[in-house]
């Protein structure tokens, strides 16, 4: 019997197909490792677009010389999903969002 996914591993397998199907990407863990921790790094190039919620908020960066913009789950860890990019309307810093 196959083992049950936890959460966060879901999480990581829907935001890289949603790299592969959005941005022509094909990401693996340590991608995702590193765009998370660069939400959390003040030198990095992501930049903070929304917040909606507690432990949810929406990024934008440049990585592997692709413009991602993506939502990212401070209690499980990761990326979750990345936002299409043609959709999405990319707010500047001075716009942010902030959730109930």
């Amino acid at each position: 019997m196959a083992k049950k996914l936890t959460k966060r591993e879901s999480c990581r397998i829907h935001a890289k197909g949603r790299a592969l199907e959005r941005y022509g990407v094909r990401l693996v863990g340590a991608d995702l490792d590193a765009m998370y921790a660069a939400t959390k790094d003040e030198s990095s190039n992501a930049e903070l677009l929304a917040v909606q919620s507690r432990t949810k908020s929406t990024w934008r960066m440049t990585y592997k010389e692709i413009m991602f913009v993506f939502v990212v789950d401070v209690s499980r860890g990761t990326v979750v999903t990345f936002l299409p990019p043609d959709d999405t309307v990319l707010l500047t810093r001075e716009d942010i969002i902030i959730g109930e």
